[in-house]
């Protein structure tokens, strides 16, 4: 997660460990997701929509749970991400990465940046706690809402307020947020719409991948059956 208009590759781990499909099982995403749930709660974000970022951000399968969750002990250094199997392992790499100089480095459940975020945590063992990875994203996700007006954008600004990098992210945790647990094989391509004005996401089957799509209108023409159309019913902007 970044801020402002700089971004590398589509947040980080992101989209690259959403897409690679089961890894080994483990239960600590279990923690992220209540601590995401909490987080949503606390700052009155629509049901599901933190933890679909989560899930963009730092996705693993869980075996034990038996779907994808954000994972607790995710780093990302200068846009090169693992997801470790322990938090000493996670720590350790941060460490180094901060002793070494370097700054631009994601970590935890909702890959917070400490460049772009140097006051968010007390410590890099702070940064990789659910709870407190967790209650921070939020509060920053409803102040990008009380900022843009609308959740659709503050979801694409919480990667990126830069509109080309921000729509496919934004299609990406839609998507997500409509097959919550599941890992989605997708191909981004950019839509005609604006982000906020308002964002429809439009899914459809092109040999034999899914392509999601940000768009500015459900009639717009579209290539491929469609899957799903939409922001999700019932969910305020």
């Amino acid at each position: 997660m970044r801020s402002g208009g700089r971004a590398p590759a589509l947040a980080g781990l992101a989209l690259g460990l959403l897409l690679s499909g089961p890894a080994r099982a483990a239960a600590p995403g279990a923690a992220c997701e209540q601590a995401g749930l909490a987080a949503e709660a606390a700052n009155g974000i629509p049901h599901g929509l933190l933890l679909a970022i989560g899930r963009v951000e730092s996705g693993r399968y869980a075996a034990r749970l038996g779907r994808v969750t954000p994972w607790p002990w995710a780093v990302d250094v200068a846009g090169t991400g693992a997801l470790f199997d322990s938090r000493r392992a996670a720590l350790a790499t941060a460490r180094g990465a901060v002793a070494a100089g370097q700054h631009n480095v994601d970590l935890g459940c909702f890959q917070v940046n400490l460049a772009a975020h140097p006051g968010a945590f007390s410590s890099l063992r702070q940064a990789l706690d659910p709870a407190a990875n967790a209650a921070y994203a939020g509060a920053f996700l409803a102040r990008l809402h009380v900022q843009l007006g609308s959740w659709p954008a503050a979801a694409a600004a919480y990667h990126s307020q830069d509109a080309v990098l921000g729509a496919p992210y934004l299609a990406a945790v839609l998507a997500s947020w409509a097959n919550p647990g599941t890992t989605i094989p997708v191909a981004l391509r950019q839509g005609a719409g604006q982000i906020g004005d308002p964002t429809w996401v439009v899914v459809t089957k092109v040999a034999g991948m899914r392509v999601i799509t940000p768009w500015s209108a459900p009639t717009a023409s579209i290539a491929g059956p469609v899957v799903h159309v939409g922001w999700p019913a019932g969910i305020a902007r």
